[in-house]
């Protein structure tokens, strides 16, 4: 084998080395918590607080360096609230939900008994845009994953664990 295809098999086996190892590092997971529930998230991925302990929203985070928002809401503290306010009861999960489909451009599809996705399409210009919102709820949570890749926030939404 003469230096040169030597020295290209060389490089070839170098780049097969890097892509497999990005490749590999790419489908790594790691588990973020905020306060009372986590997430399976890519590794390496890191999150920003935008709000906290707000009376309706307990926490907001944004992802640095991808299209995702998680909000987690004082469910109890709004129902109890409006119940208060008004002597109504108020299922703040279902208008919520409600409030979010409200536009014909949306579509609610229902992941699991306690796992509601709506996806809002829209073109502007031109340009297609998907928003996706995953709502994560139970009796005692609200918690909302969006961005704009269906398959990540979906994802991401379906690893929610409740600590």
């Amino acid at each position: 084998m003469n230096k040169t295809k030597r020295n290209i098999l060389i490089i070839l086996i170098v780049l097969l080395l890097l892509s497999s190892i990005v490749i590999f590092l790419n489908f790594q997971k790691e588990t973020v918590e905020f306060g009372d529930f986590s997430i399976e998230v890519p590794l390496g991925t890191s999150f920003g607080k935008v709000r906290e302990n707000d009376t309706m929203i307990k926490e907001m985070y944004r992802c640095y360096g991808e299209d995702l928002t998680i909000t987690s809401f004082n469910k109890t503290y709004v129902e109890d609230t409006y119940n208060q306010n008004t002597g109504e009861k108020i299922d703040f999960t279902k208008s919520l939900i409600e409030n979010l489909t409200g536009s014909n451009n949306s579509e609610t599809k229902d992941i699991s008994s306690n796992l509601t996705q709506i996806t809002h399409k829209s073109s502007i210009n031109g340009h297609e845009d998907t928003d996706v919102a995953c709502i994560y709820h139970d009796d005692g949570h609200l918690i909302i994953i969006e961005g704009g890749d269906e398959d990540f926030i979906t994802e991401i939404a379906e690893s929610i664990q409740i600590l």
